[in-house]
């Protein structure tokens, strides 16, 4: 093996491992997957009413840096380049998928990251649909972990995590906004929360893949 390739290949893989190690040590993209049932509700008319629902969230936590602490165990994110998604299936009326927006009133939409003596929580923001026509906005929901899910030092990162890592789970309240109020109560059936590969990791794995396989032929 001569020195050029060589060198290509320790570089590539220190690189690869530093830019993994940070990402673990620092917020990261995280993609959403939280799958719900909505109850009866308390009107006929709501359109989500026995449907199943899945909402698929992508937030880039790192993009911005947290709010100023509104309490010594709380730390806040802006919304960012947050996307989401409703996806409805079974209604009546209403399947199909559903883009998010997120209300600014009273307060800017944000999350939470919050660490109890007792209990880790996630804040996920408020969204709001327009299905058919007809405008919905959820509460929060709140997803609540063991007390050692978030670790010192804070501010609390926000990281991965699958439906075996959560003690509970919040509900939802669906609330039609538009014509005769009526809202929905959901229940979460599942949900998990993976990391999201960013370019130049996806791009130095790639590089570090290709040296290897140089090396392999050149042997």
């Amino acid at each position: 093996m001569n020195a050029t390739l060589r060198t290509s290949v320790v570089v590539s893989s220190v690189l690869f491992a530093t830019t993994f190690l940070a990402g673990l040590l620092s917020a990261a993209p995280l993609r959403f997957q939280i799958d719900l049932l909505a109850g009866s509700g308390t009107s006929p008319t709501n359109a989500l009413r026995g449907a199943a629902l899945q909402l698929n969230i992508t937030w880039d936590a790192a993009e911005l840096p947290p709010l100023p602490p509104f309490g010594e165990v709380d730390t806040r994110w802006a919304i960012g380049s947050t996307a989401a998604s409703l996806t409805v299936t079974g209604s009546a009326t209403a399947d199909g998928v559903y883009e998010a927006s997120f209300p600014t009133s009273p307060f800017p939409p944000h999350w939470v990251a919050t660490s109890q003596p007792q209990i880790d929580g996630l804040t996920v923001p408020q969204m709001r649909f327009e299905i058919n026509g007809t405008s919905h906005q959820t509460s929060p929901l709140f997803v609540f972990f063991d007390s050692s899910f978030f670790n010192d030092p804070r501010p609390y990162v926000p990281k991965a995590f699958d439906n075996e890592d959560v003690l509970y789970w919040g509900t939802l309240d669906i609330t039609r906004r538009t014509g005769p109020g009526s809202s929905v109560v959901a229940t979460v059936v599942s949900g998990s929360a993976t990391t999201v590969p960013e370019p130049a990791s996806m791009a130095l794995a790639g590089t570090s893949i290709l040296s290897l396989a140089a090396l392999r032929r050149r042997k």
